[in-house]
């Protein structure tokens, strides 16, 4: 049986992008799908979309914000997390792929609506797929209630190549060698069905085209020049933002979650308190003392590090796979259960000093 929101889908639906209709008083109160991670009497809050689409909420990723203590960082579940078992849908249409993405936004702005009634300043932080559901809400609500709106390794027009390729039930992604050239997978996994349908049925979007007219000032897109995932901002993209007064990041020679480095963190930090209104004297963070080798594993990571603290380790798609408290020497931590792939590693001393690196598993 197909879930209660395909009741409220339109029948006469079409592709125009166009204001979202989903009721927020039909929607779940703001406590039960959000989780503040710290700070809850701080001034400004930071709104974090992790990447996906996944089946459950796998918290961390934005630590690098959890260390400031001016901010509290408030991580919201996607319709997805609440409802997982669509992941099983095999069946599921494009339509209503767009109606869960689009419920999403709504559950999204009632998070905004919430913080905005509190006098917060309020920020809005995603990475991979939460960076396309921050265009949408764009395109949905605009940006007059946000103080920053902050969207990572995501897309303003993804290629039609590729979500056209999703909407088949394929896979896509770009080449690692220069972040342009599309690489297809027909596979065709039933198990993969529903979550692909979910990627097409937001990246289907023209955002180039329907957030033109936007006074853009207050966003900062950041991206890397050979995301595998997502690919590069292209031509028409990087034009669109310059016209409309945006901020441009991008990491060269940088994969998906390249941004999270020390450097990029702290560009995204002064721009969040660019013109803030709020009253801060707050340090940017510095690197830890900290060693992590090797890069390329098999089953064991050595942590060396000055000072105690906690790691925690990412997949390629933002998903929290490891992690631990260390105490300060040599740590020699078993990961036998990671399949190959690239991950990165996030190390938080107590003094909140930070270090990331990309990890390979073998």
């Amino acid at each position: 049986m197909k879930l209660f929101l395909i009741s409220i889908f339109l029948l006469n639906f079409s592709f125009l992008i166009g204001q979202n209709s989903i009721d927020l008083n039909s929607l779940p109160d703001v406590e039960s799908y959000t989780v503040v991670m710290t700070n809850p009497i701080a001034d400004t809050v930071i709104i974090a979309l992790h990447g996906g689409p996944t089946d459950m909420l796998y918290s961390g990723e934005f630590d690098f914000f959890e260390g400031i203590p001016t901010f509290s960082v408030v991580e919201m579940e996607q319709y997805t997390h609440q409802h997982p078992e669509i992941f099983s849908d095999s069946s599921m249409t494009l339509e209503e792929a767009i109606v869960y993405n689009d419920t999403t936004i709504a559950l999204l702005k009632k998070v905004v609506n919430h913080y905005n009634d509190l006098d917060k300043e309020v920020v809005l932080l995603g990475h991979s797929f939460g960076a396309f559901i921050l265009g949408e809400y764009l395109d949905d609500y605009g940006n007059e209630d946000l103080h920053r709106i902050i969207p990572m390794a995501g897309r303003l027009n993804m290629n039609d190549e590729v979500w056209n390729a999703f909407a088949d039930g394929y896979h896509a992604e770009f080449s690692e060698d220069d972040g342009l050239t599309i690489n297809l997978t027909l596979d065709m996994d039933p198990s993969e069905w529903a979550n692909r349908q979910l990627k097409a049925g937001i990246a289907y979007n023209r955002y180039v085209d329907s957030l033109a007219t936007l006074d853009l000032t207050n966003l900062m897109y950041v991206y890397a020049e050979y995301d595998v995932p997502v690919g590069r901002l292209l031509d028409d993209e990087l034009d669109m933002l310059a016209a409309t007064g945006a901020s441009v990041l991008m990491v060269p020679q940088g994969g998906h979650s390249s941004m999270f480095e020390l450097q990029y963190m702290n560009q995204v930090l002064g721009f969040i308190r660019e013109n803030s209104v709020v009253s801060v004297s707050e340090t940017i963070l510095v690197e830890a003392d900290v060693n992590m080798y090797p890069t390329i594993i098999n089953n064991n990571l050595i942590v060396d590090s000055k000072k105690n603290g906690v790691i925690r380790i990412y997949s390629i798609g933002g998903q929290l796979v490891f992690e631990k408290s260390l105490q300060s020497g040599v740590n020699d931590l078993t990961l036998n259960n990671l399949i190959s792939g690239i991950y990165v590693a996030s190390y938080m001393t107590i003094d909140n000093e930070w270090k990331i690196q990309k990890l390979i598993v073998k």
